[in-house]
């Protein structure tokens, strides 16, 4: 019973070491303690197979894989936002892309790095409201083509006909266009497939 029991539990070892170096690898991360450098370096025959290593194991790999899932979430929506802001600011195509070749995966650091970057253009926003109200109308409009919007449904969204500017004019039309990004991500295989016809 003992030897079944101890090899059950070398397997479960081998298969959360595999899948923890895996999700190490895709969150930047290194080993910090005795038992993780054992994971790290392969090295599981020293690993004790006790109880509460096997729960430690267990509980570590899910701890991870929900920070990746945590960090994909946000990386997206980061990335999502500063390509926007990108786009209204006409920033140089090659400032994007050395940007993103330096930043890729799904590392905290790098999360970090992310909502630097989008402080940064938010900043650079505010010094250009006028402008920013514009472009964002602009890009209201093309997702409301992308959809299929009427008139009158455009209509109902009134801070789109002011003539005034400010933060909380900016802020409207912000909400607005997430809320058309939102929209338009949830059911964008329907509306390209009416494209299609």
């Amino acid at each position: 019973f003992l030897t079944a029991e101890k090899n059950k539990r070398e397997i479960k070892l081998a298969i959360a070491a595999k899948d923890i170096l895996e999700l190490w690898t895709e969150l930047n991360i290194r080993a910090r303690n005795d038992r993780e450098e054992h994971i790290e370096s392969g090295n599981l025959d020293s690993f004790q197979l006790s109880n509460e290593n096997m729960q430690w194991l267990e509980q570590m790999k899910q701890s991870l894989s929900m920070t990746l899932e945590e960090n994909k979430k946000l990386q997206k929506s980061f990335m999502t936002k500063i390509q926007s802001l990108w786009t209204r600011m006409e920033l140089p195509e090659e400032d994007q892309k050395k940007f993103l070749e330096q930043h890729t995966g799904y590392s905290d650091p790098l999360i970090v790095k992310l909502k630097e970057e989008l402080r940064r253009l938010e900043e650079l926003k505010l010094q250009n409201l006028e402008r920013f109200i514009k472009l964002t109308r602009a890009e209201i409009e093309r997702y409301w083509d992308l959809m299929f919007y009427s008139e009158e449904d455009k209509r109902l969204f009134t801070p789109y006909f002011s003539d005034s500017v400010g933060e909380n004019m900016l802020s409207e039309h912000e909400k607005k266009l997430e809320c058309l990004l939102q929209e338009y991500n949830n059911y964008e295989n329907l509306y390209m497939t009416i494209r299609s016809r």
